[in-house]
């Protein structure tokens, strides 16, 4: 990912995001029908499996089943919209902060990055803060000459 200070980049996040939230906020009006409806299918489907079982068993833990599931859905939905992995680019130059480098070295240019990093961001109406979850793998310049 390219540096988070980018401003088309903030315009492309604060849209991503917006839609996320809208969508979410959207979603959680259809849940309960959406629940109800997965009920239903899967009670189909789960009664010809276990034959031997009540349908009150099943419906119980089709129920526990579908509540966790869209639990799930809704939070990763939200989610998304705030976790990015993050590619160095080369010749950017080495922060400690954002960047584990594989070599002996500790300062100098990025030659390539070796595995990605990931990043939270947190946008509020005016603001952006990024917080560094993991830091990429880099490997210098220095390392390399």
């Amino acid at each position: 990912m390219a540096d988070c200070a980018e401003p088309n980049l903030d315009r492309v996040l604060v849209v991503g995001h917006s839609l996320r939230l809208a969508a979410a906020t959207v979603w959680r009006g259809e849940t309960q029908k959406a629940e109800e409806a997965l009920i239903l299918q899967m009670i189909g489907i789960v009664v010809h499996l276990f034959p031997h079982r009540s349908k009150d068993e099943l419906l119980k833990g089709v129920k526990k089943l579908v509540k966790k599931a869209l639990s799930v859905k809704e939070h990763i939905s939200e989610e998304k919209a705030l976790y990015y992995c993050n590619w160095e680019s080369g010749g950017k130059a080495f922060e400690p902060e954002r960047m584990e480098p594989s070599g002996e070295k500790r300062q100098g240019k990025v030659a390539f990055c070796t595995f990605p990093g990931l990043i939270r961001i947190e946008l509020e109406v005016n603001t952006k803060t990024v917080h560094v979850v993991v830091r990429c793998g880099v490997l210098l310049q220095a390392d390399i000459s």
